[in-house]
């Protein structure tokens, strides 16, 4: 349940309903056979509420066990229509750390979304992705082939913002290069989703690109009429400065052996 190309619920279950136990043993049983077939070294379900006691209960009756997941970051409110309309959401010291750290930036880049990406953009935006995925400690994935990049370039859903630094804003042996990409996701039109981002780490600190991206995702899903932005796990106290909810979520894992540390690995990184 869930994979790690998708964040936010992945069960959908009326709970009102007397027989939504019944429901879920459906589900279970049919994880059992996938199991049988796939063989996988554990099951995970994933992106579960932290505070629903009733699904935690039925799940650690299955055999199952909790593991904590890094916090899920939602943008909810995307009615503003300005800048300033879009400040007056936030909280006053966010609004404090926007003025300083967020604005001040914004005129160093030129700002650019794709959607496709030519041979040597899938390359460069890879090695930005790889510069991130080798420093994210707080969620356990692998590093993704170029097959991958190549689909998201194909398919329509997938759009890719890019951020330069200005060629009048570059100092000395400063590249004209692409500096960060997010690869962002169109669900249903409703939810933007800001999936993986890319970033070259000789910039971040210097030109606060971290903040400048999280900030341009925003600000583009605001422009496409989208009703939230999914902002997925980890920096969770950066992307609540930017006005995102925090939400607790858990996991629960069957393990296939005695070694629970090491399943747990899957989800959270030590």
């Amino acid at each position: 349940m869930g994979s790690l190309f998708t964040e936010g619920q992945h069960l959908f279950l009326d709970k009102n309903d007397d027989r939504w136990q019944n429901a879920m043993d459906l589900i279970i049983e049919k994880v059992e056979e996938l199991d049988e077939l796939l063989k996988p070294s554990s099951i995970v379900l994933r992106d579960f509420d932290e505070s629903d006691t009733e699904i935690e209960e039925y799940v650690l009756k299955k055999g199952f066990f909790k593991t904590t997941l890094p916090e899920s970051c939602t943008v909810e409110d995307l009615s503003w229509a300005n800048t300033e309309e879009y400040i007056s959401t936030l909280s006053s010291k966010s609004r404090k750390h926007f003025r300083q750290d967020v604005a001040p930036f914004e005129d160093y880049f030129d700002i650019e979304v794709k959607q496709t990406l030519a041979e040597d953009e899938i390359r460069q935006f890879m090695a930005l992705y790889q510069n991130v995925w080798s420093k994210n400690l707080d969620v356990n994935t692998f590093p993704f082939n170029k097959s991958v990049f190549e689909k998201m370039s194909a398919d329509t859903n997938w759009e890719f913002i890019i951020l330069r630094l200005k060629k009048e804003k570059q100092e000395q042996n400063e590249t004209d290069n692409p500096i960060a990409v997010m690869f962002c996701f169109n669900n249903n039109n409703i939810t933007y989703v800001p999936a993986f981002i890319g970033m070259d780490y000789d910039y971040v600190q210097k030109y606060q690109t971290y903040r400048q991206m999280l900030y341009q995702t925003i600000v583009r899903a605001q422009s496409l009429g989208f009703k939230k932005i999914n902002f997925g796990y980890s920096s969770s106290f950066e992307k609540k400065k930017l006005g995102a909810t925090i939400y607790p979520r858990v996991a629960f894992i069957q393990a296939k052996d005695n070694y629970s540390i090491e399943m747990m690995g899957i989800i959270q990184k030590k």
